[in-house]
């Protein structure tokens, strides 16, 4: 992520939690948790709000939440009620541990694509055995920057599924959604496993 980005998450965190908290995630977090047994530990990656570790934790889940803006762990945390560690994608030992599921959503594309494999390969090594991981991607070509100054990389289908066979894992479902914030922006959903790339 760069400078201009993870600056926006962080001077801009009550106004990015304001406009994401209450946004339904049933739709994109449905195929991770319908994959997932009771009581299964979730890693969420770019936590944002906490949205989502709450919409987990109602189910019987058990979540922690890593947030590279200190504002927002704060926020996300208060809301939630789970464990936020402040940290990025990148540098987390988070990953050093065991997860039976693993939430990317919204976060590999704000990392350049020849970047994406080798994370992708480590996300690979962290599940639990049997356990799912959920990406997240704006669909298109190349890169750019929104209003805000963030950066977005963007992903093609047949492109993304290349790059995650290639770092041991397999997709299990697939899906193709509008954003839920109302903008032109087209999201791709996958659910995959490790078990090509575990021994």
């Amino acid at each position: 992520m760069d400078d201009s980005t993870r600056d926006y998450y962080e001077q801009e965190a009550r106004r990015f939690f304001d406009a994401t908290v209450n946004i339904d995630p049933t739709p994109i977090l449905n195929p991770l948790a319908e994959a997932l047994s009771p009581g299964a530990r979730i890693l969420d990656i770019g936590c944002g709000s906490g949205r989502d570790l709450l919409w987990l934790k109602n189910r019987g889940f058990f979540p922690h939440g890593l947030e590279p803006s200190p504002a927002l762990a704060a926020l996300a945390e208060t809301h939630s009620g789970c464990p936020v560690t402040v940290g990025e994608l990148t540098t987390t030992d988070l990953l050093d541990r065991s997860w039976d599921g693993i939430l990317v959503s919204g976060v590999l594309v704000h990392l350049p694509h020849e970047a994406v494999p080798a994370h992708l390969a480590r996300l690979a090594r962290a599940l639990a055995n049997d356990g799912r991981l959920y990406v997240s991607l704006k669909e298109g070509e190349g890169a750019g920057a929104d209003a805000d100054h963030r950066s977005f990389y963007y992903w093609q289908d047949d492109d993304f599924r290349r790059v995650a066979q290639g770092a041991g894992l397999t997709v299990l479902s697939m899906s193709r959604s509008a954003s839920a914030r109302g903008n032109a922006d087209i999201w791709l959903g996958y659910l995959l496993d490790a078990k090509g790339g575990k021994p």
